[in-house]
């Protein structure tokens, strides 16, 4: 699975979606839990001024779509509404990324737990 960051150096969280130059992309192994650096995504970020331009709007959530979750300091709530269309979790909070990993990694590992006890 993929997992995006909204980060300007790739170690912490800092962005609001709309704002982001770039993001960060880790790859989550769903069987080993490990997990890698895949690449940094150049973005350019649809809100600026208080404006909003809608085509590079609809080109950050083109960037983002084939990644599973998104950790933003903050992000619009239409603009969580359509990521979430496009089946990406969106979640808020700041942070080193290798921190919020673990946590995520932990809450994969839990719900995996969950889902295999109650099939018994």
């Amino acid at each position: 699975m993929l997992a995006a960051f909204a980060s300007k150096d790739g170690k912490f969280v800092s962005q609001h979606f709309g704002h982001s130059p770039c993001f960060y992309i880790v790859e989550i192994n769903e069987e080993s839990y490990a997990w890698t650096f895949a690449e940094r995504r150049e973005n350019s970020p649809p809100c600026r001024f208080g404006e909003h331009d809608d085509q590079t709007f609809a080109d950050s959530i083109s960037l983002l779509s084939d990644c599973q979750v998104l950790f933003v300091v903050k992000v619009g709530s239409y603009a969580k509404a359509v990521l979430q269309r496009h089946n990406v979790q969106v979640l808020e909070m700041t942070g080193f990324i290798e921190d919020i990993l673990a946590g995520y990694i932990s809450y994969l590992k839990k719900q995996k737990e969950r889902r295999a006890h109650h099939k018994h």
